[in-house]
């Protein structure tokens, strides 16, 4: 399903009912719940989705972090 993702807990802690350790095997949760985990540091993500590339600065933007150049 679009919406989980597997993730592998790295720190003993209880989800629901059930403690999750380093030891158990990795599960599927949802996106924003994964995201929650990993931010408190207790999983990584098994399901290793590329990051999202930055987009290329414009041409202009490189310019102005130099010197600036004198008008001919």
């Amino acid at each position: 399903m679009a919406d989980e993702v597997t993730v592998q807990p790295v720190r003993t802690y209880l989800e629901g009912m059930d403690l999750k350790e380093p030891h158990h095997g990795a599960y599927p949760v949802s996106r924003s719940r994964a995201l929650e985990l990993r931010g408190n540091g207790l999983v990584t993500f098994e399901d290793a989705a590329p990051e999202p590339v930055p987009s290329e600065p414009e041409p202009d933007a490189q310019k102005s972090r130099g010197r600036r150049q004198r008008p001919a």
